[in-house]
């Protein structure tokens, strides 16, 4: 679950929520199994810029294959 992985270490629900302006359910629904109203661990898209610029400012590494669940090394 990629999402489950960013969003600790960009610091938790509630951090990542207050960063981009949406609700701790929403971003923990990112992390629950997929369903009708749950991402199965994605991250939508429209995020990735502000978590990534989020990472940058909190001297986090995250890089885009992070956020799309890509295990490169």
């Amino acid at each position: 679950q990629p999402a489950r992985g960013v969003v600790d270490l960009l610091g938790g629900c509630r951090v990542v929520s207050r960063a981009l302006g949406i609700s701790p359910s929403t971003v923990s629904r990112w992390m629950a199994p997929k369903s009708r109203q749950n991402l199965g661990g994605r991250i939508p898209l429209a995020h990735w810029q502000a978590l990534l610029e989020l990472a940058k400012r909190e001297g986090k590494s995250l890089t885009i294959h992070q956020l799309a669940g890509m295990n490169v090394e």
